[in-house]
């Protein structure tokens, strides 16, 4: 895969797309071979340094009550930090960049449990901006979202790449979506890769 690129992951149900993230994120380990991430083999990489190269965002999240969208979002600054750690500098200006970049500057204050699933899957999503990786993972990043918050995320993916440099793998549910923003498209079934290549080569 190669940085600065949209990666986007597609196929039915089951058929291996979240196990791949699962593995490119160090949940799994591969049956064979090895991942290199940032130069390294993701093996010999300690958590906290893998969360300075990977921000992962799976598909289901669990949201602590009471917990407010600045609180949450500011947990993206953890793998910086020992256990009881008070915000830097560095830390508030990544985590109101976030805030501001996904439009949540309103809801700073309010419980991310009382918002609706679409603003919350973006609140989420600014959690893993504060993280400030050079790598994401999105796990059907679009799934809460209505329509036009579906297609803005899009945009938003796309910027990210563009203008930040960011290299996203994405697992997507609509292929319309993939190739809407995916500069390459691994298809798979039955847990393999079936077909991969631009969406012109990947569709065709």
């Amino acid at each position: 895969m190669e940085p600065s690129q949209i990666i986007a992951l597609i196929g039915p149900n089951g058929c291996g797309k979240s196990t791949m993230l699962k593995t490119l994120s160090g949940q799994i380990k591969p049956r064979k071979g090895s991942v290199d991430i940032c130069g390294q083999d993701l093996s010999s990489l300690k958590p906290k340094e893998l969360s300075k190269c990977i921000a992962f965002l799976p598909q289901m999240h669990e949201v602590v009550h009471g917990v407010s969208v600045y609180e949450l979002v500011a947990m993206g600054r953890a793998p910086y930090h020992r256990s009881g750690w008070i915000l830097s500098m560095k830390d508030k200006e990544k985590i109101g960049w976030a805030l501001s970049y996904m439009n949540l500057e309103e809801y700073v204050s309010r419980p991310v449990d009382q918002l609706s699933g679409g603003e919350q899957q973006r609140v989420w999503i600014a959690m893993a901006l504060a993280q400030d990786t050079p790598i994401i993972l999105l796990d059907e990043p679009v799934t809460y979202m209505d329509l036009r918050f579906q297609w803005e995320l899009l945009s938003t993916i796309r910027d990210l790449r563009d203008t930040h440099g960011k290299t996203i793998v994405s697992v997507f549910h609509d292929i319309n979506h993939a190739i809407e923003v995916a500069d390459h498209i691994y298809l798979f079934k039955d847990g393999r890769v079936y077909a991969q290549g631009t969406s012109e080569e990947v569709v065709t």
